[in-house]
């Protein structure tokens, strides 16, 4: 999936999970940002994600999992906004997924509870390493 970039130039992402449960994401390739009309003027791309999950915009998000998926581009190649107000998303997982490129921000990213809860197995990043411990953030750390 490409981003789907505003014509504006603001924020946008590949896949947003706004509510709901039971959300699968496998075998796929992720491509946010892509091509110079994705760069900011400094050349950096703009703070979209590959995955944005953000429960409370319509309801609690719940069993979500992503697994061999490829993300290219992004401010964050994948974001997990916690609690919104519902708790952290439980169960998540992110199983086997290969991270294309490091940007300013870490990877993952999410509350400290969100994190926590989480299995976070197998990812690699750039060339097949294993994903460094500091590319998984957690607000607070």
């Amino acid at each position: 999936a490409d981003d789907p970039r505003q014509s504006d130039g603001s924020h946008s992402d590949a896949i947003q999970i706004i509510g709901g449960s039971g959300h699968l994401i496998r075998g796929s390739v992720i491509r946010v940002g892509a091509g110079p009309a994705a760069r900011t003027q400094d050349g950096v791309h703009a703070g979209s994600f590959g995955i944005i999950i953000s429960p409370g915009s319509i309801g609690p998000v719940a069993d979500v999992t992503v697994e061999r998926v490829w993300f290219e581009g992004g401010g964050y190649s994948h974001f997990k906004l916690g609690q919104g107000g519902h708790g952290p998303v439980t169960p998540l997982r992110i199983l086997e997924c290969r991270f294309e490129q490091y940007t300013d921000n870490p990877v993952i990213h999410g509350t400290a509870a969100s994190i926590d809860a989480a299995e976070i197995v197998g990812n690699t990043g750039p060339g097949g390493i294993p994903l460094p411990a500091d590319q998984i953030w957690a607000d607070g750390n």
